[in-house]
């Protein structure tokens, strides 16, 4: 439930007034009643010592008159003994002031009386009246038995009787006396006499005044239509109304055990209580009233800037609104600090404006580069992959030229074993050759051509695929030396067949020369066919493979016009001899070069896998990457919007 401050500030001042009057209002109820209860005290004791006195005189004459009638009583019983009579009574009843005589046997019925001559009356005959207490007389348990004044049941006359015994027996001797006197005395100073006096002494606050007798009955009352109840007791106060009016009733206790009641008027209270009431109501609205306007003063700045507040939050945001301040006091500080707060925030919002615009523009640029690098990254993506896909390709392809070049060199190492055996059997013919000395040093040089052309081509192989270009050199080195040499051993066989006997033994071994460069060539395809692939990959490679077979082919060609310079076997030996150990030593060369290149392609291999493992990086990384900046374009897209909507919710605050 929303409550305004100045009903906070209002809402306890009100209650705290409602307190403070509410306990005057008790307060003074409280002892406006405590003085009405000891004014009603204070009247009650003195009507009490008043009616105190009545009983105290009335008792004091009647005892008088008790012990007279005693003293009368023994006399009369004196009389008796000495013999008196009915007439003697009647007399002495008219000088004595007594009215009754009664004398009894030893058994209560009476003997004597001045009421008649022979009168038959005995006392114990009812013992529920008024004569049987005087039966005490004759047991011996009393000697003397007064009766206070009262109705007479016989005859309902108001007599006081009292008795003793005989003067020298038992037996009752009764005197009575008319109460007409003590009746006379309580009609001038009695309870009912004090009682109709209140009616016009007492003021108009004792309303009512009563006395009761100890069984609860009203014995005299300023007012005979006021019931009064019953549970009575000494001191107890209540409150009741007389004629519609509020009384106080206080109730005392007499030392004859009747009661006084009196009732005082309870209408002053009543109007002090409501007098109080309706000033303490006049008050509290009247200080509410005071104290409404000088919060509602003291509040109209708040209230000012509570609207200048309400504005800013509504959406009209005006920041340049300044409050008054007009004085030093805490709502002059409020104000000021209030008027503080509202510069700073100015401040800030024309701040974050500029951020916010800066932001946009920066988000607007930063998206566009991010849309940019991301397409990048794509495309650096797929070329990854297209190269991972060749790394793969040449990792296999590489794999297959070290298991060719193993092969290879296996092969060679045949050769070597068989141009071993072939160079031995041309040192045995060596010194047959020697006249073909010259042609075959011709050849030598020819082939030392061939060889700068083969070493050459190596060099170009080494730039575009290294090693494996030297194997195609080596390959077509060793297939123009097979081809020499087949072509050396076919000579050869002419001149043998030519010189007859004499050839013979070098026929033979020119058969087994043709045999291994037969071997040789049948080596040689193997292993090209083997490399063509690697060859195919390189068109360089292939146009020097082909210019090396022209070089060959002119190196055959010469070699043909030096074989047929050959004049004889031996010559064509000495140039064979010459050309074994050129063959032999060219198959050590490749075959050393053989196994180079199988250590390159086995580097080039482990490079091959390694490369293509950093290119999975590169290509899972750049995959990452890809997404990273899908994110951080989705991101740069929500911090945009983020900037647009906080640049307008701070473009309507009101900054200049």
């Amino acid at each position: 439930m929303y409550i305004s401050i100045r009903w906070k500030i209002l809402i306890p001042i009100i209650f705290s007034l409602v307190l403070v009057f509410a306990a005057f209002s008790f307060f003074l109820t409280n002892q406006m009643e405590k003085s009405l209860v000891q004014k009603g005290e204070a009247v009650v004791s003195s009507i009490q010592f008043g009616l105190e006195d009545i009983i105290v005189a009335r008792e004091t004459a009647e005892s008088i008159l008790e012990k007279e009638m005693i003293g009368q009583a023994a006399m009369t019983s004196l009389l008796f003994e000495k013999g008196t009579t009915y007439e003697e009574l009647v007399a002495l009843a008219k000088k004595s002031g007594l009215d009754e005589f009664w004398i009894t046997d030893e058994k209560g019925n009476t003997v004597l009386t001045n009421m008649a001559p022979s009168v038959e009356f005995n006392f114990g005959s009812d013992p529920d009246g008024q004569a049987y207490e005087f039966m005490k007389l004759l047991t011996g348990d009393e000697t003397v038995v007064t009766q206070k004044a009262a109705v007479r049941s016989l005859d309902d006359k108001f007599y006081k009787f009292v008795g003793v015994t005989g003067w020298d027996d038992l037996r009752i001797v009764q005197v009575g006396r008319d109460g007409a006197m003590l009746t006379e005395l309580d009609q001038h100073i009695g309870v009912v006499p004090m009682i109709d006096s209140l009616k016009n002494e007492l003021s108009d606050e004792v309303k009512y005044a009563a006395v009761l007798s100890a069984s609860g009955d009203v014995v005299a009352s300023t007012n005979e239509s006021v019931s009064l109840g019953t549970g009575l007791t000494d001191g107890k106060q209540w409150k009741g109304t007389i004629d519609g009016k509020s009384v106080m009733y206080f109730g005392k206790s007499l030392s004859d055990g009747q009661m006084l009641v009196v009732a005082l008027s309870n209408e002053v209270m009543q109007t002090v209580q409501w007098y109080t009431g309706l000033a303490a109501l006049i008050s509290v609205m009247l200080v509410i009233f005071i104290t409404y306007f000088f919060v509602r003063r003291l509040m109209k700045p708040l209230d000012v800037m509570r609207g200048s507040l309400e504005e800013i939050s509504n959406g009209k945001g005006d920041l340049t609104a300044r409050l008054h301040v007009s004085g030093n006091d805490e709502i002059g500080k409020l104000a000021s600090a209030f008027n503080k707060t509202i510069s700073e925030i100015q401040a800030i919002i024309v701040g974050v404006k500029q951020t916010a615009s800066h932001v946009v523009e920066s988000t607007m640029s930063l998206s566009a580069l991010t849309t940019a690098t991301t397409d990048e990254t794509v495309f650096m993506l797929e070329s990854v992959r297209h190269i991972e896909s060749g790394a793969s390709t040449q990792t296999a392809m590489t794999a297959d030229c070290v298991q060719t070049t193993t092969a290879l060199a296996h092969r060679l190492q045949d050769i070597t074993e068989a141009s071993g055996e072939l160079f031995g059997q041309s040192e045995k013919t060596k010194e047959a050759a020697e006249t073909g000395q010259g042609i075959i040093i011709e050849a030598i040089g020819q082939m030392n051509i061939i060889d700068e052309s083969v070493h050459a081509l190596s060099a170009t192989i080494d730039v575009l695929q290294s090693n494996t270009v030297e194997i195609g050199s080596f390959l077509s080195t060793i297939s123009a030396i097979s081809s020499q040499t087949n072509l050396l051993a076919l000579n050869a066989a002419i001149e043998a067949a030519r010189a007859g006997e004499h050839g013979r033994g070098f026929s033979i071994v020119a058969a087994e020369v043709r045999k291994l460069a037969e071997q040789t060539d049948d080596a040689t395809g193997q292993i090209q066919s083997l490399i063509s692939r690697i060859q195919e990959e390189v068109e360089k490679s292939t146009k020097r493979m082909t210019e090396s077979s022209e070089y060959v082919g002119k190196g055959k060609i010469i070699t043909e016009e030096a074989g047929k310079s050959f004049m004889n076997v031996l010559e064509e030996i000495r140039g064979m001899a010459v050309k074994l150990k050129a063959i032999t030593t060219a198959t050590d060369e490749v075959a050393a070069g053989t196994e180079e290149v199988n250590a390159a392609n086995e580097t080039i291999a482990g490079a091959s896998n390694e490369a293509q493992s950093h290119i999975e990086d590169i290509a899972e990384k750049c995959t990452v990457q890809s997404e990273r900046m899908t994110e951080m374009g989705t991101s740069i897209h929500e911090l945009r919007e983020s900037s647009e909507q906080l640049h307008s919710s701070v473009h309507h605050f009101k900054t200049d």
